[in-house]
């Protein structure tokens, strides 16, 4: 190397910068820098709003989705609640209604019960009212309205015949 040595430094010392490779190396710097810039605004204009709109279809199918299991749903318990109704009335019998009319008692559809129970009142009223409160009022009287000066709202209720 020692024996090199003036010839590196000839050659160091002779570098001057090239004008022609500085002007090449600008315009592609410049045209890497305008298709990056064409990317984006490519990626702004076309890409980004196709998946906006991906992304809202999206939602509404969604949505859609959940209002269709809420309504299922919902249909299952009116389904289930219609058949805790129907099971509570097959469920009073020829023999239950023999039973309540032995005991002298009255069996009437319990609107607060939600599992179907019955409400019974003592002898066989031929009027009987019920209110949102789950008060029962009974009476012989056709002119005897529990309306009459009440607050609440009394209305008929429904006495449980007996099923197959």
């Amino acid at each position: 190397l020692d024996a090199m040595r003036e010839t590196f430094w000839r050659i160091a010392g002779s570098l001057q910068p090239n004008p022609q490779w500085k002007q090449l190396y600008e315009q592609t710097l410049q045209q890497l820098n305008n298709n990056f810039m064409a990317g984006i605004n490519t990626y702004y204009n076309e890409v980004l709003p196709s998946q906006q709109a991906a992304v809202q279809r999206n939602i509404a199918h969604n949505a859609q989705l959940n209002a269709q299991r809420t309504a299922q749903v919902n249909a299952s318990i009116e389904q289930t609640r219609q058949q805790i109704h129907e099971r509570s009335q097959s469920h009073y019998t020829p023999q239950d209604a023999f039973g309540d009319a032995l005991m002298g008692r009255t069996a009437f559809h319990d609107p607060n019960s939600t599992e179907g129970n019955y409400h019974y009142e003592q002898g066989h009223p031929l009027y009987t009212y019920v209110n949102e409160r789950g008060e029962f009022y009974s009476t012989n009287d056709p002119m005897d309205d529990p309306n009459i000066g009440s607050s609440w709202n009394w209305v008929p209720a429904q006495q449980v015949k007996p099923g197959r």
